[in-house]
């Protein structure tokens, strides 16, 4: 019977040791991600609009940078090739640019949001193995952790301002997108590509 026992443990054992060294070796795909890869797009529109009947756009000459709750504008040369590509590209979708104070229909805000969250946890109790002298187990005082999280994205929304009067001087946001990712100092005509690439409905016809 024991003989039994010590061979399905050897088998256990054994067993068990290959599908670690199987999973010590396999590669983590999340890992070999590049900056590239590791972006996700997203866009979201009022489905109720109607593109096509909107004729002119104005963008400013610099990005709205947000910092937790403080506020800024930045026109690094990044900024202004992010910019860049998006003015060319509605340029291309059939609309045209206007200066802000000649009543454009469309107004296109540009941010670069981060947000930065820190915080601590607390564990009650410390335990002791017994190392120092003192025997095993829990003692106190507790101890701290401290955590910090970090949220950045680009963030573009389209603004209605040709219907702003009759929704009673209310601007509505009928399109918008979002980039987050790894990368996103880098490749601004890439990002500004897929993101009009995932909206064929945003043109004038």
């Amino acid at each position: 019977m024991r003989s039994s026992l010590v061979s399905i443990f050897s088998y256990c054992l054994l067993a068990g040791i290959c599908w670690l060294g199987l999973v010590g070796c396999s590669p983590n795909p999340l890992n070999d991600l590049s900056a590239e890869d590791s972006k996700v797009f997203i866009t979201n529109y009022d489905d109720t609009v109607n593109f096509s009947n909107y004729r002119t756009f104005s963008i400013p000459d610099s990005v709205e940078v947000i910092y937790n709750d403080r506020y800024g504008l930045s026109a690094d040369n990044f900024d202004l090739a992010f910019l860049s590509r998006i003015r060319a590209t509605m340029q291309d979708r059939g609309y045209t640019e206007v200066e802000r104070v000649d009543t454009p229909e469309l107004g296109i805000n540009v941010m670069y949001v981060q947000q930065v969250q820190t915080g601590v946890t607390v564990n009650p109790y410390y335990y002791g193995s017994g190392y120092w002298g003192y025997g095993g187990g829990y003692y106190y005082p507790s101890y701290y952790s401290y955590y910090q999280v970090s949220d950045s994205y680009w963030y573009i929304e389209l603004l209605d301002l040709k219907n702003a009067a009759r929704n009673g001087n209310k601007v509505k946001v009928i399109w918008a997108a979002q980039v987050r990712g790894d990368g996103l100092g880098t490749n601004p005509n890439g990002m500004i590509d897929a993101i009009f690439a995932q909206s064929p409905y945003l043109k004038k016809e």
